[in-house]
């Protein structure tokens, strides 16, 4: 629903929500029902700011984040739990920087990208993880775009090519990896203003 009607979406979103938020209240211990929750909130977020909702979007990523670090300090070693947290800081630093509240864009994002490198540290041969590094770093250079900060932002695309070509060399044949290092490189190009989040 969400690239036809965002507001459906939404909806739908946040009815399938109530029932979540109301489980996990009661079984709060249900590991799968909180990552479960965790995506609703995302998709809601991401439902809310295609329909310019963006005060409502940064509400529901905070809330997929404060339920994902619950759970990674359950179980801090389980690398899918980090996956969850980063893809909400990652949203959640999106959702900042829509409503100008760059400080905390800031913080989203480089709290996603420590997450995210060590998963990289933990995992080297795991393409998946790099390639989230580099739309990490991407979204921190495009980030450093708008605060004006070009040595920073350039400094953040070159590790986003750098974590981009790491995944392409892991996992040759998804193209998905190529199509992000295209906007990657891009975005190192000298603009006076824009860029492409991922």
């Amino acid at each position: 629903l969400l690239p036809q009607d965002p507001s459906r979406a939404i909806r739908e979103a946040q009815e399938a929500l109530r029932g979540q938020l109301q489980a996990l209240e009661a079984d709060s211990g249900n590991a799968r029902l909180a990552q479960q929750t965790i995506a609703t909130l995302n998709t809601l977020g991401s439902a809310q700011a295609a329909y310019r909702q963006y005060t409502a979007a940064v509400a529901s990523y905070q809330q997929s984040v404060d339920i994902a670090q619950k759970l990674l300090q359950r179980l801090p070693e389980y690398p899918p739990y980090r996956r969850d947290l980063v893809l909400s800081l990652n949203h959640l630093g999106l959702a900042y920087s829509r409503v100008g509240d760059l400080s905390e864009a800031r913080q989203a994002f480089a709290e996603a990208r420590a997450q995210q490198q060590s998963l990289c540290e933990a995992f080297p041969t795991n393409a998946e993880w790099f390639s989230m590094l580099g739309a990490v770093f991407n979204n921190l250079g495009f980030l450093h775009r708008q605060l004006e900060n070009s040595d920073v932002a350039a400094e953040c695309f070159r590790s986003a090519i750098a974590a981009q070509e790491k995944a392409i060399k892991l996992a040759p044949d998804v193209q998905r990896y190529r199509d992000y290092l295209k906007k990657h490189t891009a975005n190192l190009e000298p603009l006076p203003t824009g860029g492409n989040a991922t």
